[in-house]
């Protein structure tokens, strides 16, 4: 009879690790397919084990190309906000208001301004 629940435990967690991975592999796959900041070429030889150097993709791609365009941003002042705001003493409903981590990252990067609305919402 031990040796029963011995297996059923090992099968739970083997299928935990399973989904574990799926979900990793998962996301992987999505911040590949976001990323249009680094060199998809590069990113995919990186991910076979092969090397590029990133000047040899000669701006071909959309994400080389755009170089020239990217603005560096200081998000020091925001990032101390989301701090402060996830500290509040409901800290554990701060991220109710997020509907996935994707959201809160767009908000970091300024693609929406959720962010400002609701921290100023909780704290007036």
């Amino acid at each position: 009879m031990e040796a029963k629940y011995k297996f059923i435990f090992v099968a739970r967690v083997s299928v935990r690790t399973a989904v574990m991975h799926a979900v990793l592999r998962l996301t992987g796959l999505a911040s590949y397919s976001e990323n249009d900041v680094d060199c998809p070429r590069l990113l995919q030889l990186l991910h076979f084990g092969e090397k590029l150097d990133s000047g040899n993709c000669g701006n071909t791609c959309d994400s080389c190309s755009k170089i020239k365009t990217l603005v560096e941003k200081d998000v020091t002042e925001s990032t101390k906000q989301l701090v402060s705001f996830l500290q509040l003493d409901h800290s554990p409903l701060a991220f109710y208001f997020f509907d996935s981590l994707l959201d809160l990252s767009d908000i970091l990067f300024s693609k929406t301004t959720t962010f400002v609305g609701v921290f100023n919402q909780r704290l007036g």
